[in-house]
């Protein structure tokens, strides 16, 4: 037998392991675990980003969701303003713990809604509001997702 057929039977014999598997059986998806806290800067995919906790935004909504706004000016980054909606007293947060593109070119982005760890919060209405800046080359869209899967919906105006 050649190399050349030895080498052909042993690739076909390790994609068929790779597809079937040794023992056939199917294990449960484990829960994601991010990295905590999430770079506040970086690059993803070639696609540059920073994050602003607590960004303070003109636009405010009673429900969760994120605005998409830029500047008029060439390579302006994108920002999107995600909100966790009006809450009722200070101490809710939101965090972006993870960022990943996928294979379309999109940019998945993973939030976290927090609520106050404490006693010490104040009566007042709050909207809670984290920004993320994408700087060009941008991606193909943007996702923006909680922790559970649920989508964050695109508030208008």
């Amino acid at each position: 037998m050649s190399k050349k057929s030895i080498i052909s039977i042993i690739l076909l014999a390790v994609l068929v392991f790779g597809l079937v598997g040794c023992t056939g059986t199917r294990t449960t998806p484990q829960p994601v675990v991010y990295q905590q806290p999430f770079p506040k800067k970086g690059i993803i995919g070639g696609i540059e980003y920073s994050i602003t906790p607590d960004a303070g935004y003109y636009r405010k909504s009673k429900t969760a969701g994120y605005f998409i706004d830029t500047l008029d000016e060439p390579n302006a980054p994108y920002m999107f303003f995600i909100t966790s909606g009006e809450k009722p007293t200070t101490g809710y947060g939101v965090n972006i713990v993870n960022i990943e593109m996928d294979d379309q070119n999109n940019m998945v982005v993973t939030v976290e809604f927090t609520e106050p760890t404490d006693k010490n919060v104040t009566k007042e209405k709050t909207n809670p509001t984290t920004c993320l800046s994408v700087m060009p080359p941008y991606p193909a869209d943007v996702v923006i997702q909680l922790t559970n899967g649920d989508m964050l919906k695109y508030l208008e105006d």
